[in-house]
Formats: C-alpha cells, sequence, structure tokens
C-alpha cells in the first residue's frame, strides 16, 4: 500500500521537495550570514550596522520569509491534498482500489500516513530555521516586522499546522467535489480565505486592552504590545466617529469627540494567542479529516 500511494504521489511529492530544500538551504545562509554579522558589530561596533551590511540582502531575507514558509503550505493544500480522493473518483479508479481486499478506510489511512509524514518531514525544517532567522533578525533590529506579534504566523507550532490543514482540506475539498481541478483551485480559494481570515483576526480573539488618550497624542504601548484597532471617544467614552473628516482638535471636539483610543494585545497575551491559534488549526484539521474519512467510508466498494 505505501508503495503504491508513494508511486501516485511521487510528482507531487518531489515537485514540492525541489522547492523546499532550496529554500531552506538559503534560509540557513541568510541566518549565518546574520549571525555572523551580529557577532561582528557587537565586538567591533560597526558604523554602517547589520543592516548596512547586508545591503540587498535585507530584502532577499524579507521576501523568503513572507512567501517561503506559506507556500509550502499552499502546494501541500492544492497538489497534495486536492488530488488524493478527487482524482479517484474522476477517473473511476476507486472502484477498483476499494473493490479489492483492502478496505476505503485503510485505503485512505495508507495515503494519509504517507502524506502527512512527508508534509512533517518538509515543514519541521522550513518552521525550525526560518525561526533561526527571525531572532537572528530580532537581535539586529534590522527589519521592523520580527516583533513579537507580527512574526506570529512564523511560530514554527502555527507554520507546522497550515501544512497539515491545507492537507485535510484539500482531502475533505476532494471527495465532495470528486473533480481534480475543481477540487484543487476551490482548495486554494478556501486555503487563502481561512489564512487571511485567521491571520486578521487572531489579535481580537482575546479582548484587547484599552489605552486612552488626548486627541492627537501619540499613544505610549508597553513594549512588546500590539495595536488592535484605534479610534475616539466622546464625553462619556463610547466609541465616536466624526460624522466629518477634521483635520484638528478644535474640529473634533465641536463634533463630540473627547479622547482617542488604542486598543492593544500586551505582551503576555503572546503566549496564549499562539496556542489559541495551533489548537483552532488542529480542531479544524482534525474536523476535515474526519469528513473525508466519513465521506469515503459511505463509498460503496462496487461503485
Amino acid at each position: 500500500m505505501t508503495w503504491l500511494a508513494w508511486r501516485q504521489h511521487r510528482a507531487a511529492l518531489v515537485g514540492t521537495a525541489v522547492f523546499v530544500v532550496p529554500l531552506v538551504l538559503l534560509l540557513v545562509q541568510f541566518w549565518s550570514s546574520v549571525q555572523e554579522l551580529n557577532a561582528a558589530c557587537g565586538e567591533h561596533d560597526c558604523w554602517i550596522g547589520v543592516a548596512g551590511a547586508l545591503g540587498g540582502q535585507l530584502g532577499h531575507i524579507s521576501s523568503a520569509l513572507t512567501y517561503g514558509p506559506p507556500v509550502l503550505a499552499g502546494l501541500v493544500a492544492v497538489f497534495w491534498g486536492a488530488p488524493m480522493l478527487s482524482r479517484e473518483y474522476e477517473q473511476r479508479t476507486y472502484l477498483v482500489a476499494w473493490g479489492q481486499d483492502v478496505s476505503p478506510g485503510r485505503w485512505l489511512g495508507s495515503r494519509a500516513a504517507l502524506l502527512t509524514g512527508a508534509a512533517l518531514l518538509l515543514a519541521v525544517p522550513l518552521a525550525a530555521v526560518s525561526w533561526l532567522l527571525v531572532r537572528a533578525m530580532r537581535v539586529s533590529g534590522v527589519w521592523g516586522n520580527v516583533g513579537p506579534y507580527q512574526t506570529l504566523e512564523l511560530w514554527p507550532p502555527i507554520q507546522v499546522m497550515h501544512a497539515l490543514f491545507g492537507l485535510a482540506l484539500g482531502a475533505a475539498v476532494g471527495v465532495l467535489l470528486r473533480r481534480t481541478l475543481l477540487a484543487m483551485g476551490t482548495t486554494l480559494a478556501v486555503f487563502v480565505a481561512v489564512r487571511l481570515a485567521i491571520a486578521t483576526t487572531v489579535l481580537r480573539w482575546l479582548p484587547p486592552q484599552r489605552l486612552v488618550t488626548a486627541v492627537g497624542e501619540a499613544p505610549a504601548l508597553p513594549s512588546g504590545a500590539a495595536q488592535v484597532s484605534t479610534g475616539y471617544l466622546d464625553g462619556a467614552g463610547n466609541p465616536i466617529t466624526p460624522s466629518v473628516v477634521c483635520g484638528d482638535r478644535q474640529c473634533l471636539a465641536e463634533h463630540g469627540v473627547q479622547h482617542g483610543y488604542v486598543d492593544y494585545q500586551p505582551f503576555d497575551r503572546l503566549a496564549a494567542l499562539k496556542w489559541t491559534e495551533v489548537i483552532a488549526y488542529a480542531l479544524l484539521t482534525l474536523g476535515l479529516a474526519w469528513l473525508a474519512w466519513a465521506r469515503v467510508r459511505r463509498t460503496t466498494r462496487v461503485g
């Protein structure tokens, strides 16, 4: 079963590895360069700083961290998960595969085990080395997007869960649609939508704290805090939106604005939000995997 599963999925597995392995090596090279510069600038107080020494590499590092890890999960979702079941239904090969001594549940289990193992084999090193690079960049202070909350989606357990969620999502969409190309396109759209929905709302999953300021005053958030939203308050402390666009304090006061506010998540909630996101992806993954397994078990062995 494992050998047959490998033969069916080897093109997708090898193709993804061809993308991921060079990416991991590139990130290792970046990490080594930043580590050396951190040490050199720490010892000799280099006048151009780490940012100046990195030069054009800084943009490449930013791009690799921003787009590299998410692409792996997307490839797993679209090219591993989506065709796994939809292709069997579309080509009607499931009539042969599930009509033998092997039950549909065991057939699906062998493929899920192979693809899950391969996804972990690629996702774990990529997550680990990208996180090492994030921490090195944090020491350098040369890239403004490496704060604790800005790198929430790059935390290794979350990166790994992205890949597993993509695999389960593709399998569930494939078993429901039973058309390979349609399943791949739908999986990509749903995967991107879910990723964006979670990434843009996770800071609101815990009630944020509020800092009230004078109108026009720059808020001084606690160290490591993440800004969630800003706005204005009326005299009773209720959020208010001025009926006109104002450019000064007098105009705002004339339209009922008494204070400004900033809602934020303090640094000490970072761990809770990280694990909450991991648990959310785990529940989604288990639910989708169960859906695919249940639908396959309901499929008759003789069509």
